[in-house]
């Protein structure tokens, strides 16, 4: 963490600069969200037995396999979001800065930050 901590700023114009910073923000607000929803997932939907997944998996005629790993897909799913927005608006930000930015800083806001 120190590393990272220490590359801020990293020596480019300032909006640029505020981008990477925004940048960095999200991911590690994502993080604390991801943090949160895997290990959630771990607990909840394991793959070796979970007697009350296995009942409702029954009736609903998938294999304890197959519905655990749709219910863990389902829990981490906001992670895999957000990376396609960040990286996506990264890709973005070449043609736009300005544009990206804004999407970045509404990322952001998501996060009440």
């Amino acid at each position: 963490m120190e590393k990272v901590l220490g590359a801020i700023p990293l020596g480019i114009a300032s909006s640029d600069n505020e981008f990477a910073e925004n940048m960095l923000l999200v991911m590690l607000a994502e993080y604390l969200e991801f943090a949160d929803s895997f290990t959630k997932a771990c607990h909840r939907f394991d793959f070796d037995g979970n007697k009350e997944n296995e009942e409702f998996a029954k009736m609903i005629g998938e294999s304890l396999e197959d519905f655990s790993s749709m219910l863990f897909q389902r829990e981490i799913m906001h992670t895999v979001s957000t990376l396609y927005d960040v990286s996506e608006t990264l890709r973005s930000y070449v043609k736009d800065p300005q544009a990206a930015q804004g999407h970045m800083k509404a990322i952001l806001k998501l996060y009440n930050l």
